[in-house]
């Protein structure tokens, strides 16, 4: 390889463009050189690897942003109803001790003598009813055991 990388041909080109000189010539002619065997698919499996990676790596952060979110979400909705339920039995809320201590649905007679303080009367009401019905049920109990 010789040391004078401009060819007479590069001079010559640079005299019809004096502003961009011989260097510029000279570097288009040795890259078009080094380029000759290339085309655009040697670039095609570097590209698509690249492709892949942000790819994947864009999906995972997503993904995972995305599926955490929803996750805090609903768990800090569910929090919240939790802790509006409570608050509402404690503070008396009508719809509260209706659902949970003046129906049928839980162990009644339990949550009605912890939280009796708040509707002493409907509690009251609920707990005779609740003695009556078992008085009923041992009598029947009893007559059948007298048989």
């Amino acid at each position: 390889m010789s040391d004078n990388v401009l060819t007479d041909e590069d001079i010559a080109k640079a005299q019809e463009y004096p502003v961009l000189g011989p260097a510029y010539f000279a570097a288009r002619r040795v890259c078009a050189a080094a380029m000759k065997d290339w085309d655009t698919q040697h670039l095609r499996p570097l590209v698509e690897t690249i492709r892949d990676k942000v790819t994947d790596t864009l999906w995972d952060t997503i993904r995972d942003s995305i599926w955490f979110d929803t996750e805090m979400n609903l768990q800090g909705r569910m929090w919240d109803m939790v802790d509006r339920t409570v608050k509402a039995l404690l503070t008396g809320e009508r719809w509260a001790l209706e659902r949970y201590c003046l129906e049928d649905r839980y162990d009644h007679d339990q949550v009605r003598a912890a939280i009796a303080r708040h509707i002493p009367e409907e509690i009251k009401g609920a707990r005779i009813a609740d003695l009556e019905a078992l008085v009923e049920k041992q009598r029947r109990e009893i007559e059948w055991l007298r048989r």
